[in-house]
């Protein structure tokens, strides 16, 4: 499997497992990218990542969007600052969609926010 990376600008670095890349647009045959946050991100600087989803057929810059929280004023990201990892996914998109009146039962149901008493 090869993931192939088309530089948008000259100076983009390619990602690796120990640098990630920056100004890249992404193609992986039937993947799609999900951004998350790193442990290294979100403790001690705290920053995450958010909308982290990249489509399959998308084909342009990736952005990643940071948030920062807390007490922590500012952050400056620098050049090759490993800020988020991007994880590939299948998406199951390509299935047959059918109208039904009901849904098979589960122990959950339609309970949500709060449902596990948590």
């Amino acid at each position: 499997m090869t993931l192939k990376v088309k530089k948008l600008h000259l100076d983009a670095i390619l990602p690796t497992c120990s640098r990630p890349g920056e100004d890249l647009a992404f193609d992986m045959e039937g993947f799609g990218f999900l951004v998350r946050d790193r442990s290294s991100m979100v403790y001690p600087r705290n920053i995450l990542t958010c909308g982290g989803v990249i489509d399959r057929g998308y084909r342009g810059e990736i952005f990643i969007n940071l948030i920062l929280f807390g007490s922590t004023p500012e952050y400056h990201i620098q050049r090759g600052d490993k800020i988020a990892q991007i994880i590939p996914i299948r998406p199951e998109t390509l299935v047959d969609v059918a109208w039904v009146t009901e849904l098979s039962d589960s122990d959950r149901g339609d309970k949500g926010y709060g449902s596990s008493g948590r």
